[in-house]
């Protein structure tokens, strides 16, 4: 591979940022730490000309002389861990963050671990992991660690407990530059769990070998401590999250595993047991994973979700007992929906596919593949005849839900498709996209009706009203519009948010909207007087989904926090939590 210098390409940064220089948070992107032949500085190079984060950053250069320090022998072995080294560089050059990354040799696969550091708090925002083999294959995960990193410095950690994360001993014997990559691997794992505000790894030093000292000497509330021993032809891997004025215990695991890429599933593994808080709304050792979408069936007497452990589950809605698992996916269920009939569940997943299942029984009845992106949205037609999905690749497909035909390709959206909803009568489709747009199709041609602009940011969640007269709308701009569905014109924006809307739902009459934000609330708006009913409190994570039954009594929402929740609109109250499943 031809080596691509960090120096040649300041000046097209320097320019970028000049003309996109609206008030935006400013960040500089270090060249990547280990790999060979300027694998570094290309990865780098590459993350830094992807269009979302150009959209989101003002990007600033790092200087010839943070280029020349990054390549000395010892951090090209082990990358940039001096949480004093990151937010002094980010403070010379301007930057409100700093993107650091370090990549390893994994078995026959490299493993790249980028981090988000916040310059001013040395918090690190974000998180991400990924493997690949070639340049090529990266260049096609490259857009999505993009997303990750920005989805989460977006979140407010502000209320979060801080984490300080003890310097990590690594004995002889052990295999460091792997025991290394694991150990940022599971402390990127904690960040995207979002349940605590994370500092980078502090440096050894003789001061640091208690938690006292570790927690005193960054004001933190909680201690990550690790430690790694060799186990005959093992190494194993302990981890705990202890509280810095008890020095007691409150999350703890270990895993063994051999050399190779074995031990990125037992450090993922290990990482689903650190991620609770000492809080009453949330368990000690909370569930694996994020929880991305959720559903009533019509009769109102079951709930399916989708989450990260490519997984759909079926809830009894009444007592929350899980009533059985839909296993089949290879990546995150993104989106699950019940047929208007209640017989079958389409679920769209990031392994590209939608699949189809017998909602009684639990069997998988077919896959629907076409999609060249992940696949994040679902919904059946009022008759149950057709499917309409929404996907990474910028398009949208409709499918003979009875024989898996794909009948249409929807194509004019620039960015991700986020959100599709059927109009009550089944014959238009709104979609909701990344590129900040909402779009209106014929359901039977796929021509496209018209384009409604409006929101600043991406759009998440996008709903017809039962009787189809309007289109409510929600957006990282944090507004929640309703519109005109027969016109496009916009009737009114609901302001009350500070963060991303993520999620919607009417109640089956129309008189109310439930909303599901970045903040963790829900909120039930009074359509008739366009003002905030009420708003429910307890997730500790993005709500990403929300329905309501159909009597229009209860809601159900999917949080980041690893929980589904039930509510009664009319008490005003939570009626259950239901953490057990998405293991």
């Amino acid at each position: 591979m031809k080596r691509i210098t960090w120096l040649s390409i300041l000046l097209g940064i320097a320019l970028g940022g000049a003309l996109n220089a609206e008030t935006k948070p400013t960040l500089a992107i270090l060249p990547f730490t280990g790999g060979s032949g300027g694998e570094g500085e290309t990865l780098a190079l590459m993350l830094a000309y992807n269009p979302k984060i150009a959209a989101a950053f003002t990007l600033t250069a790092p200087g010839s002389d943070m280029v020349s320090a990054l390549e000395a022998p010892e951090i090209q072995r082990f990358g940039v861990t001096d949480s004093d080294i990151i937010a002094q560089w980010g403070q010379e050059l301007g930057a409100d963050y700093v993107i650091t990354g370090h990549i390893r040799k994994f078995g026959d696969r490299n493993a790249i671990v980028a981090g988000m550091v916040e310059t001013e708090t040395y918090r690190q925002a974000a998180g991400s992991y990924r493997e690949y083999k070639t340049i090529e294959e990266i260049n096609s995960l490259l857009p999505s660690m993009a997303k990750e990193l920005i989805d989460a410095s977006r979140r407010d950690a502000s209320s979060l407990p801080v984490l300080a994360v003890q310097p990590l001993s690594i004995p002889e014997g052990v295999n460091a530059e792997e025991t290394d990559i694991l150990d940022r691997m599971l402390i990127t794992e904690i960040i995207s769990a979002g349940t605590y505000s994370v500092l980078p790894r502090l440096t050894a030093t003789a001061d640091l070998d208690t938690i006292a000292a570790v927690a005193a000497a960054v004001d933190a509330q909680y201690v990550l401590v690790r430690a790694a021993e060799k186990r005959g032809r093992n190494t194993e891997f302990t981890a705990f999250i202890a509280d810095a004025e008890t020095e007691a215990s409150i999350a703890e695991g270990h895993k063994q595993y051999r050399a190779g890429p074995t031990g990125v599933k037992s450090i993922l593994e290990l990482s689903y047991t650190l991620t609770g808080v000492k809080s009453a709304e949330m368990p000690i050792k909370p569930p694996a994973s994020p929880v991305f979408s959720t559903a009533y069936s019509p009769d109102g007497r079951r709930i399916v979700s989708g989450s990260a452990d490519k997984t759909a589950y079926i809830w009894d809605a009444e007592n929350g007992r899980l009533v059985r698992s839909l296993t089949g996916h290879d990546g995150y269920v993104y989106a699950a929906a019940y047929s208007p009939d209640g017989r079958r569940i389409v679920s769209g997943s990031a392994d590209k596919t939608l699949k189809i299942w017998d909602a009684e029984t639990g069997r998988f009845v077919r896959s629907l593949t076409g999609h060249d992106g992940y696949v994040y949205a679902a919904a059946y037609s009022p008759d149950g005849r057709r499917i309409v999905s929404g996907s990474a690749d910028r398009t949208l497909k409709i499918w003979d839900a009875e024989t898996g035909e794909e009948l249409i390709t929807l194509t004019g959206h620039a960015d991700w498709v986020r959100t599709v909803a059927y109009s009550p009568d089944g014959a238009y489709v709104v979609s909701g996209s990344e590129d900040a747009t909402l779009k209106i199709w014929d359901a039977e041609t796929g021509s496209l009706v018209r384009t409604l602009p409006g929101h600043a940011d991406y759009v998440r969640a996008a709903v017809y009203s039962p009787e189809g007269r309007y289109i409510a709308s929600g957006s990282d701009d944090g507004a929640l519009k309703i519109w005109d569905a027969e016109t496009g014109e916009e009737l009114i924006t609901l302001t009350g948010y500070t963060g991303s809307i993520l999620s919607l739902a009417y109640t089956p009459d129309g008189g109310y909207l439930i909303s599901g934000s970045s903040g963790g609330v829900l909120k039930v708006w009074d359509l008739e007087t366009c003002m905030e009913l009420l708003a429910f409190e307890g997730h500790t994570g993005w709500v990403r989904s929300v329905a309501c039954s159909s009597d229009g009594r209860r809601i159900v929402s999917g949080s980041d926090d690893k929980t589904l929740r039930i509510w009664d609109i009319e008490d005003r109250l939570l009626i259950r939590s239901l953490p057990e499943g998405h293991e």
